[in-house]
């Protein structure tokens, strides 16, 4: 099983990467899979929602953003990673010159998802992959 575990890690990692998100400074694939196997079962059902709330022993992210950029290009990126188009972005800020907030992303005429971004986290994007996932379960 762990063979499995792994050869499905390094395939979300390509697409993540795809994404424009990346371990975070210091994070192994090996650190990725332990985190994995701490919460197998929701890892088994939904790999990219498991992957967003994956902390390091300290609390840190395990992904770090790689590629920068505007809410809409990055929103872009990760849709297109994962085989999806990306349709319209409405971006809420928490407050007029915050860096946190929501954003509604539409994928198709009547599919929306609302995202919580926070700066330059890659919690944005790995957001809007398990919004994906979730729509193909």
């Amino acid at each position: 099983m762990e063979t499995a575990v792994a050869e499905q890690i390094e395939s979300l990692l390509l697409a993540l990467e795809a994404a424009g998100v990346v371990p975070a400074d210091g994070v192994e694939p090996d650190d990725i899979e332990d985190a994995v196997f701490d919460d197998a079962v929701r890892f088994a059902a939904r790999p990219f929602a498991a992957l967003a709330d994956l902390r390091d022993p300290d609390g840190a992210p395990l992904f770090a953003l790689a590629a920068p950029g505007s809410l809409a290009t990055r929103a872009a990126r990760a849709c297109a990673a994962a085989g999806c188009e990306l349709w319209d972005i409405a971006v809420v800020p928490d407050a007029a010159d915050s860096l946190a907030g929501s954003a509604r992303v539409r994928f198709s005429e009547w599919d929306v998802a609302d995202v919580d971004f926070d700066g330059p986290s890659a919690r944005f994007e790995l957001g809007i992959l398990a919004a994906i996932e979730a729509r193909t379960l």
